[in-house]
C-alpha cells in the first residue's frame, strides 16, 4: 500500500537552496538568464548539474500525488481525480502548488468536462494540461474518447502550460521539463537536450556526459561555462573561461557544505540551516604552498582548500599528510570532519597534522581573537617546492645527524628532531603537487584584413593529464576569440594592418593557469 503524505509549506525543515545565475545572453531579442539551482532536500536525485543542481530554466520537479500503477513503462498510467495535487518549481526557484478541479460543461444529452488547476493562494502563475474531453466515474477522470485514464504522460509533446504573470508561456512535457518557452511579445524559444534555440536560430549549446550531466555550455557569442564532478556524481566546479571565474564546492553527507566565492558560503545542517562566510578560499597545494596567511580572528574564522586526486594518488599511501601552524593564537585549528592525528601548544602559538584521505574542499577553521598568522604545508616538504621528495630527504637527514635542531625541519613540531619526523616524510615521500599545464607559444602568418584560425589543442600538456580550457586575452593589432570547438582560436587583424601582431595565451585545469 502507497501513503502519501503532503508537506505544503514555502520552506521545509533542514531545507538549504541556492540559486546562481551563470549566463545572461540576448537570444533571439529575448534576455534569457541561466539559473543554475540547488535543493538540499533533492541530494539524492539526478538533475542537470548532478546530485541536487537543477537547471532551473529547463527543470520544474514536477510531481503529483497520483499513485504509481508500476505499469508506466507499459502506457498505463492511474488516473487524475478531484482533488489531484500537483507540485513544480517556478522559474523563479519558488515550490508552488496547484489543485485538478475539472470543470462542468454541458449540451443537450451530455455533460463532459475539460481539465482545469486551481492555485494555492499567493501562486501568481497559473497551470493549463493536456486539453481534451473528459467523463468522469466517481471523482476519477477519463478521455471522453478512448476511455483511457486522464494523465498527461508524453514525454515530448506538450503536457502542461505554466503561465507568467507577465504572459510568458512555459510548456512542459510529462516529467516537467520545458520543451518551449513563449515570451509575451510571441519570441518562441526551444528547449531540447542539445541546447536551447531561439526562433532566429541563435543557440545556446549544450553538451553532456555519458551520465546526462551538464559538461559545457556554449552562448552564441562563444561564451563556454564549464562543468566538472566528482567520481560520486557531485558538482565541484563551475567556471566561467571568458571571465576567468570559477566557483568550487564541497559535500559531506551528500549534501553540499562549502561554496567558493567572495565570500565563501560554509552551509550547516539543522532544523533550520545556519549559514556562515569563509574569509578566503586558499586554492590548491601549488597555491598555498609556501605562502604565509595573515588574518584576523574574531572568535572564529574559516578557510576552504582543495586537495586533488593526482595529489592523493602520487604517495604509496594514498593518504597525504597536512600540517597547519599558527602564530598568534594558542587554540589548536581544526579540519572540519578530520581528527589531527598529532597537535602542539604554546603560548601563543598552535600545530595540527592531518591525515587527509579525500580530495575535493575542504574547510579549516582557526578559532582565537586578534591577528594571526598562519601556513598550510605538506608535512615533509622542507623546501616548499610542491614534492617531497630526496631533496626533503637529504635535509632532514643532515639536520639529525648534525645535532642542530631547525624548528623549520621539525615536521611534528614536538622539539626534536628525530626518527618521528622521518617516518612522517617517508609517509608522504613522493608526494607531487598538481602543477598548471605548460603552454608553449606559436606564429602563423595571414594576410590584411583576413582572419586566421590557429589550433591551440596542440600547444599545452598537463603534467597530469587533466583537461584544458583555454583563455585568450591582451589581443595586440587585433581581435581574438575561443572558438565553440574551445579548441581553435580566431584572430581578426585591425582593418588595414600589416605587420606583427599577437595575443596571450592562458592554459587553465580549473585550479591552476599558467
Amino acid at each position: 500500500a502507497q501513503i502519501v503524505v503532503e508537506v505544503n509549506s514555502l520552506v521545509k525543515s533542514s531545507q538549504y537552496s541556492q540559486s546562481q545565475t551563470d549566463l545572461s545572453v540576448n537570444l533571439g531579442g529575448t534576455t534569457l538568464n541561466l539559473v543554475r539551482r540547488y535543493d538540499s532536500l533533492s541530494h539524492d536525485e539526478m538533475g542537470s548539474f548532478g546530485q541536487g543542481w537543477q537547471l532551473a530554466n529547463l527543470e520544474t520537479d514536477l510531481q503529483t500525488n497520483v499513485p504509481s500503477t508500476r505499469q508506466e513503462y507499459l502506457g498505463i498510467f492511474a488516473a487524475f481525480e478531484v482533488g489531484t495535487r500537483l507540485y513544480l518549481t517556478l522559474p523563479d526557484s519558488r515550490r508552488v502548488g496547484f489543485t485538478f478541479a475539472p470543470v462542468e460543461q454541458s449540451i443537450t444529452g451530455l455533460t463532459y468536462y475539460t481539465p482545469a488547476w486551481v492555485a494555492d493562494a499567493g501562486v501568481d502563475y497559473t497551470l493549463e494540461s493536456a486539453e481534451t474531453l473528459l467523463t468522469s466515474a466517481g471523482s476519477k477522470f477519463y478521455d471522453l474518447v478512448t476511455a483511457k485514464p486522464y494523465h498527461p504522460s508524453s514525454p515530448n509533446e506538450k503536457a502542461f502550460t505554466l503561465t507568467a504573470p507577465d504572459g510568458t508561456l512555459y510548456h512542459l512535457n510529462a516529467s516537467g521539463k520545458v520543451i518551449e518557452q513563449v515570451v509575451s511579445n510571441g519570441d518562441r524559444l526551444f528547449y531540447s537536450d542539445s541546447g536551447i534555440t531561439a526562433s532566429s536560430g541563435e543557440t545556446i549549446r549544450f553538451i553532456k556526459d555519458a551520465m546526462g550531466r551538464l559538461t559545457f555550455i556554449t552562448a552564441p557569442d562563444g561564451t563556454k561555462l564549464v562543468y566538472s564532478y566528482d567520481f560520486d556524481g557531485q558538482l565541484i566546479s563551475a567556471q566561467n573561461l571568458q571571465l576567468g571565474t570559477s566557483t568550487r564546492y564541497g559535500y559531506a553527507e551528500d549534501k553540499l557544505i562549502l561554496v567558493t566565492g567572495e565570500p565563501g558560503k560554509v552551509i550547516s545542517y539543522g532544523a533550520t540551516p545556519v549559514i556562515s562566510h569563509s574569509s578566503a578560499d586558499l586554492g590548491s597545494v601549488s597555491q598555498f604552498t609556501g605562502s604565509v596567511i595573515n588574518g584576523f580572528v574574531n572568535e572564529r574564522s574559516l578557510y576552504s582548500f582543495s586537495l586533488r586526486d593526482s595529489e592523493l594518488s602520487s604517495t604509496a599511501t594514498g593518504t597525504v599528510l597536512l600540517s597547519v601552524d599558527v602564530q598568534g593564537s594558542a587554540l589548536l585549528p581544526k579540519i572540519v570532519g578530520i581528527t589531527p592525528i598529532a597537535t602542539q601548544t604554546n603560548v601563543q602559538s598552535a600545530f595540527a597534522l592531518f591525515a587527509m584521505q579525500q580530495s575535493g574542499l575542504n574547510l579549516l577553521e582557526l578559532n582565537g581573537l586578534g591577528d594571526v598568522q598562519f601556513k598550510l604545508s605538506i608535512a615533509g616538504d622542507l623546501n616548499h617546492d610542491g614534492q617531497v621528495d630526496g631533496v626533503d630527504l637529504q635535509l632532514l637527514s643532515s639536520a639529525i645527524s648534525g645535532g642542530n635542531y631547525l624548528g623549520d625541519v621539525d615536521v611534528n613540531r614536538d622539539g626534536v628532531l628525530s626518527g618521528a619526523d622521518l617516518q612522517i616524510l617517508g609517509s608522504n615521500y613522493g608526494f607531487s603537487a598538481n602543477r598548471a599545464p605548460v603552454v608553449n607559444g606559436t606564429s602563423v602568418l595571414t594576410h590584411q584584413d583576413l582572419g586566421v584560425s590557429i589550433p591551440v589543442g596542440t600547444l599545452a600538456s598537463d603534467p597530469e593529464g587533466d583537461a584544458i580550457f583555454w583563455k585568450m586575452v591582451n589581443p595586440v593589432n587585433g581581435t581574438v576569440i575561443l572558438r565553440e570547438d574551445g579548441q581553435t582560436a580566431w584572430f581578426k587583424p585591425i582593418l588595414g594592418y600589416t605587420g606583427l601582431a599577437s595575443f596571450e595565451l592562458m592554459a587553465s585545469d580549473g585550479f591552476s593557469a599558467s
